[in-house]
């Protein structure tokens, strides 16, 4: 008895699940076969491997390897694409990391440890920012009572007022002892001299002297002290100096017994750049002479001047130092260089280290003095 299963639920969903069945199974060998095809472009061919198509028949007849489409091949090509990936990073950030040159590093790349800072540096750290002109670190300004203008220094001051006025009718210089009002340059109050504010009572150096009307922040670091004799301030230390009284300076202790008294050689301006040298705040050298000059200037002496001009006084022209194995060699110059009979003669030479006159042999080298054996020496009537 046949059985109509036409209005049969049951036997419809059957039916149903079995075309459903056979369409994935279809669908799965297009995929493979796509699979394949797809392997095959992106691989180069060997030449003696076996056509695709070959390759695509022999996967279906049953061969161990699983096929290009199959979930293990797939599997195991998208491990070996992660493999390259992470490879391919980490060899990124090996170049970002030698890209990175030191000292441009952020901080928490930078394995080296902190520098200890000195004392000093923690001082000035401590201190605050830099308050002042290049001259001199204060909190405080001077009004000059001859142009009733406001300036940090006497040096600000006089390049504005002496330097770097056009006009000589109105050049003039501060006279700092003149000062007696300043202003405060934290709350910019008007006020009488002293190192304290009245207004926001901040004080305005570590040293200050009421004398020079002088501010200083720096001034125990230098040392700074007030002369009597000078009238003004000195730095280096009181015990390190004392007053010579004939060359109306501070002079340093090691020379205290060595070197020669010139009157007020202190107070003459210096004979290279003529700059006051009293008042200067630039190195002063003390020749054998007696005379003075500034340091740098004596530098530049050294080095522009030739011959024995570089090795004199510019003011009287005695030696510099003690030039014993100059003149040696000198002495082997003239020997190697004997004159011809038309050049030779006599010659009166005197000495500007010890003012012999001498009567002496000419040379184009040189005239050597009969006492002292120097050839710092000026022919006479030459």
């Amino acid at each position: 008895m046949a059985v109509n299963t036409a209005g049969d639920p049951e036997s419809r969903d059957s039916c149903v699940e079995r075309r459903d069945a056979r369409e994935m199974r279809e669908a799965e060998t297009e995929n493979a076969a796509e699979g394949e095809d797809t392997e095959a472009r992106r691989l180069p061919t060997p030449a003696h491997a076996p056509a695709t198509n070959e390759r695509r028949s022999t996967s279906r007849v049953g061969s161990e390897r699983p096929a290009a489409g199959s979930p293990e091949e797939r599997d195991g090509e998208n491990g070996a694409g992660e493999e390259r990936e992470e490879e391919g990073e980490e060899e990124d950030e090996e170049e970002d990391w030698e890209d990175v040159e030191e000292g441009e590093s952020d901080d928490h790349l930078s394995f080296q440890e902190p520098r200890e800072r000195t004392p000093e540096e923690q001082k000035e750290e401590d201190s605050g920012p830099w308050v002042g002109c290049p001259h001199y670190r204060r909190k405080c300004k001077v009004v000059a009572p001859c142009c009733d203008e406001v300036f940090w220094c006497r040096h600000c001051h006089n390049e504005v007022k002496s330097d770097g006025e056009r006009d000589y009718r109105k050049a003039h210089e501060l006279d700092r002892t003149a000062v007696s009002e300043i202003v405060c340059a934290l709350c910019e109050t008007k006020q009488p001299v002293s190192n304290k504010c009245i207004q926001c009572d901040t004080t305005f150096a570590s040293y200050f002297c009421d004398i020079c009307k002088f501010w200083d922040d720096e001034g125990l670091k230098k040392e700074v002290y007030h002369c009597d004799d000078c009238g003004l301030c000195r730095t280096g230390g009181r015990e390190n100096y004392f007053h010579c009284q004939v060359c109306g300076s501070c002079y340093s202790t090691q020379i205290r017994n060595s070197h020669k008294c010139v009157e007020k050689a202190m107070h003459q301006p210096c004979p290279i750049c003529c700059e006051n040298m009293f008042t200067s705040v630039r190195q002063v050298h003390v020749l054998n002479c007696g005379h003075t000059l500034h340091a740098d200037c004596l530098q530049q002496l050294n080095s522009e001047c030739l011959g024995l001009q570089a090795l004199r006084c510019p003011l009287c022209c005695k030696s510099l130092g003690d030039y014993a194995r100059i003149w040696e060699r000198l002495d082997e110059e003239v020997a190697r260089t004997p004159l011809p009979e038309e050049l030779r003669r006599k010659a009166t030479a005197i000495c500007n280290d010890c003012g012999t006159r001498s009567e002496v042999d000419y040379h184009i080298v040189g005239l050597k003095c009969r006492n002292c054996g120097g050839y710092n020496t000026r022919e006479m009537n030459a």
